[in-house]
């Protein structure tokens, strides 16, 4: 990631499991204990995301979050659902067809599996990614995609 913030001039945001989740539970805001360590990182996304006028995920990132709030959830699972309907569907979704996931062999499906490969192929459209996936991460940079982590934002929101 250069230090010049080029993270600025994208429109689009695609958005992976681990902060999607951290955004829907802070907008929750109950019933997961293992999320409420995270209550800065929620108030630092919302400012964060604001500024972009197109979000968008993919199906695979709402498979992901699904499975991991069923169980993360348990009781409380249906009720979180219903709530964060409403904030999912203010988000575009890109659908990646899995025969293009499967067979280019840049998305790296073996190493990274079909949720990641999804993100880095929406990516390459000029959106930039915002994962807290580290390895992810690393392999958008080192290809020219721009991605951003949770700690680059904070460190993003000191400097400035």
């Amino acid at each position: 990631m250069k230090d010049d913030h080029d993270f600025r001039k994208f429109k689009d945001i695609v958005i992976d499991t681990g902060p999607l989740l951290i955004l829907l539970t802070g907008f929750y805001g109950h019933g997961v204990k293992k999320f409420t360590k995270e209550k800065d990182d929620f108030k630092i996304l919302v400012e964060f995301i604001k500024k972009y006028p197109n979000i968008f995920v993919t199906p695979q990132v709402l498979a992901e979050v699904s499975n991991l709030a069923k169980r993360e959830f348990g009781d409380y699972f249906e009720d979180f659902m219903n709530f964060s309907t409403k904030h999912i569907l203010r988000f575009d979704e890109k659908y990646i067809d899995k025969n293009i996931l499967a067979t280019k062999p840049e998305l790296k499906l073996i190493k990274f599996g079909f949720t990641d490969s999804s993100l880095i192929e929406v990516a390459t459209d000029g959106k930039l990614l915002l994962t807290n996936d580290i390895p992810l991460y690393h392999y958008c940079t080192n290809i020219g995609i721009t991605s951003i982590t949770i700690d680059v934002i904070k460190k993003y929101c000191r400097l400035s």
